[in-house]
């Protein structure tokens, strides 16, 4: 079990969480491992094709959702004011 928290609001690219948190050794991955994950998410870092880094980024996102690696208990609100 681990307790963290983190605040994404401010980051534009999608393989920032998804490295971090389902990548094999990733920063605040606590013990997931998952081959086709890996896979999926290096592929994604050779193409600069944004559609297709789209495209493995839902595939990675539909692996995570079937396993549940980590369940989040609380979402906290966030505001962000252009001014």
């Amino acid at each position: 079990m681990v307790l963290a928290a983190m605040n994404v609001a401010m980051v534009p690219d999608s393989s920032y969480i998804l490295d971090s948190n389902f990548k094999t050794g990733g920063s605040s991955n606590h013990g997931y491992s998952n081959p086709e994950v890996d896979r999926l998410l290096n592929d994604a870092s050779k193409t600069k094709d944004q559609e297709k880094r789209l495209e493995y980024f839902n595939q990675v996102q539909e692996i995570v959702q079937e396993e549940l690696p980590f369940i989040t208990v609380a979402y906290f609100l966030f505001f962000f004011v252009h001014i």
